[in-house]
C-alpha cells in the first residue's frame, strides 16, 4: 500500500515523465501511483486510483491538459491537479483554472521546486510560478477596475435597484422596498442592461459581485 502522498503524472514526453517520475520515487514521504502518457488513458484511470495530487502537461495529442482536468472533475477525481507545463498565456491559465485546477507551474522546474509544489497543493496551497500568481494578481486588479469603471454608469437609484436584486429580491419586493412600482423597476433594470452591455439579470449581478 503505497505511503505518503500518493501522486499521478499526465505526460506524452517520454523524458520529463521518467524525470518526473524519478524525483517522485526518490522523495520520502512521496508516492507514485500512476503514469500516463494521453490524457484520455488517464481520464480511464484514475477515477479508479487512490491518488492524491495530480501532475499534468497541457499540449498532449489528443485530449489536452485543460480538458482533462474538466473530465476527471466531472468523474468524481477529488484530487489535487497542478498543471506543469511551457505555456504561460493569460487565456490558457484562466481557463484550465476555472476548469478546476489548483496550482499551474511553468516548466524547467528543478525537482527541489517541483516536490514543494507538491507538498503545497496537498496541505490545500496553490502552487504558481511568480510570473503566474503575478498575471492572476494583475488580471484580478484589472477586471475589478474594470466592473467598478463600469458600474460608475448606474445612477444611485439603478445602484440601488441592482443592489437589492444581488440580494435575491425578486421584482415586486424591490418595488416595495424602495417604494415605487414594478414597472419603475422593470425601466431601471432595462437601463441597467444597456448600461452594463449585459442581456439579463444573472450577468448584470454578476459584474455587481465582480464590483
Amino acid at each position: 500500500m503505497a505511503e505518503g502522498i500518493r501522486v499521478a503524472i499526465v505526460e506524452d514526453d517520454t523524458q520529463t515523465l521518467a524525470s518526473f517520475g524519478a524525483i517522485i520515487e526518490g522523495t520520502p514521504g512521496l508516492a507514485l501511483v500512476g503514469r500516463y502518457t494521453s490524457a484520455e488513458e488517464a481520464v480511464k484511470k484514475l477515477p479508479g486510483t487512490a491518488v492524491d495530487v495530480v501532475l499534468t502537461d497541457l499540449e498532449m495529442p489528443g485530449m489536452s491538459g485543460s480538458k482533462l482536468v474538466k473530465e476527471l472533475r466531472r468523474h468524481g477525481v477529488k484530487a489535487e491537479v497542478v498543471v506543469v507545463t511551457v505555456h504561460d498565456e493569460p487565456d490558457t491559465i484562466f481557463s484550465v483554472l476555472q476548469a478546476g485546477a489548483n496550482g499551474y507551474l511553468v516548466k524547467p522546474l528543478t525537482p527541489a521546486r517541483l516536490v514543494e509544489a507538491i507538498q503545497e497543493v496537498h496541505a490545500k496551497g496553490a502552487p504558481m510560478s511568480g510570473p503566474i500568481a503575478r498575471l492572476v494578481i494583475n488580471t484580478f486588479r484589472e477586471r475589478s477596475l474594470e466592473a467598478e469603471s463600469e458600474l460608475d454608469v448606474l445612477t444611485n437609484r439603478e445602484r440601488e435597484v441592482l443592489e437589492q436584486l444581488a440580494r435575491g429580491y425578486r421584482y415586486k419586493e424591490i418595488a416595495a422596498n424602495l417604494c415605487v412600482s414594478v414597472r419603475t423597476v422593470t425601466t431601471h433594470l432595462h437601463r441597467i442592461y444597456e448600461k452594463l452591455h449585459v442581456g439579463n439579470a444573472t450577468a448584470a449581478v454578476g459584474k455587481y459581485l465582480a464590483h
